[in-house]
């Protein structure tokens, strides 16, 4: 399946582009990778500034704990990067 796309172009004339189901849904997955990766980069600052507090008052183990998951969101990033540079390939 085709999807038309008709846009202004700087003459005030319309163009028309075919994109396929494909592209669209391509630009979608890229656009989602590029949150996730960001959203989780944000979570992990976060997690850090609770395992320190965690640390604070003597909770070393929680710090462990939430320190490994913040290296388990990092390794996840580094899959979607991967994604994502993957996609832009194309």
């Amino acid at each position: 399946m085709q999807l038309v796309a008709i846009t202004p172009n700087e003459d005030g004339c319309s163009t028309t582009r075919v994109t396929s189901v494909d592209e669209v849904e391509r630009g979608k997955l890229k656009i989602l990778l590029n949150y996730w990766i960001e959203h989780n980069r944000e979570h992990a600052h976060e997690f850090r500034e609770w395992a320190e507090k965690a640390k604070s008052f003597g909770q070393a183990e929680v710090h462990d704990d939430v320190m490994r998951a913040v290296q388990q969101m990092s390794k996840a990033n580094e899959s979607l990067l991967s994604a994502l540079e993957r996609l832009k390939e194309e």
